[in-house]
């Protein structure tokens, strides 16, 4: 691992353009989750005036068309589960172009950056397959299971402020398990996308290096995402709290904080399917440890 985490960090610094694919990326999956809070806040806004009764004093075509409050969760939710994927995608799509930049960089001679990005092409299908089975696991894993936190926390024996605390740190702690869990189960397939189908297996250590790495970077992802908002809120509370587009310049510095551990760990994963031994038939998972077991049936 220490030779790989050399050379990435080589790369990170001699070759810029290796950050860019993930940062254009999550700004692009900001946009969109911003854009879907933007249109759901003036139906929210309706919504809210509607459960307090202002609206009784409102023309009655003026609002025929209010959502209540369920169909305003369903809407949310439905907006939140389409940009999740969409970031997903878009974050598959940072990987491949991350990956094509670095053939560029290591293999020699060195393929010009359109031929990598033939190969990927070739594999579009499976890579968005790929994307789905993730988005399927982080539905399940996290949110489905911090929703069902969300439900059950009023019926808690506690105070209103401890209560939120408490369902904080719970839906923190369900993430960031949903999120490993994930980071787990693609890191091995993600690697054999990666990999010439003429390349010899990865050896099992670069692959749990690689696990590993994908663990401490959804975590660091997360951890940094939680703070960076939660510092965020306090200071525009403070000094801009009618401050639309300071919200929105801190929200996206917060997005790109929190999407730097992904520019290391695709640099690092670019690297490793490069390495050694790999076992990774399509969706089947074969560790080789050694050459020897090569032959094995």
């Amino acid at each position: 691992m220490k030779e790989l985490w050399r050379r990435s960090t080589a790369i990170l610094r001699e070759h810029p353009i290796v950050w860019i694919p993930v940062l254009c990326a999550d700004l692009l999956g900001f946009a969109a989750k911003a854009g879907g809070t933007a249109v759901m806040r003036p139906m929210l806004i309706l919504s809210l005036a509607q459960l307090r009764g202002s609206v009784l004093t409102q023309s009655p075509d003026q609002f025929a068309h209010v959502p209540t409050a369920g169909e305003m969760a369903l809407l949310f939710a439905a907006v939140g589960l389409v940009t999740q994927f969409l970031t997903i995608c878009l974050y598959a799509v940072a990987a491949v172009i991350t990956w094509s930049l670095i053939q560029t960089f290591v293999d020699d001679p060195k393929p010009k950056l359109g031929l990598p990005i033939r190969s990927a092409k070739l594999k579009g299908w499976r890579i968005f397959g790929l994307g789905s089975g993730a988005f399927g696991m982080v539905l399940c894993f996290s949110f489905i299971p911090t929703a069902l936190l969300g439900l059950a926390m009023p019926f808690l024996p506690l105070a209103g402020q401890d209560r939120i605390s408490l369902m904080h740190a719970m839906q923190f702690c369900v993430l960031l398990m949903g999120y490993v869990a994930t980071a787990y189960w693609v890191t091995p397939r993600a690697l054999s996308l990666m990999r010439p189908e003429t390349r010899r297996p990865i050896a099992g250590g670069t692959l749990g290096d690689a696990r590993l790495l994908a663990a401490i970077a959804v975590a660091s992802s997360l951890a940094i995402s939680r703070l960076c908002g939660m510092v965020e809120r306090s200071l525009l509370n403070l000094r801009y709290p009618d401050h639309a587009l300071a919200r929105a310049i801190t929200g996206a510095g917060a997005s790109l904080l929190s999407a730097l551990p992904y520019v290391v760990l695709f640099v690092f994963l670019s690297l490793a399917a490069d390495e050694g031994p790999e076992s990774l038939l399509d969706d089947g998972l074969r560790v080789i440890d050694s050459p020897a077991d090569a032959s094995a049936p």
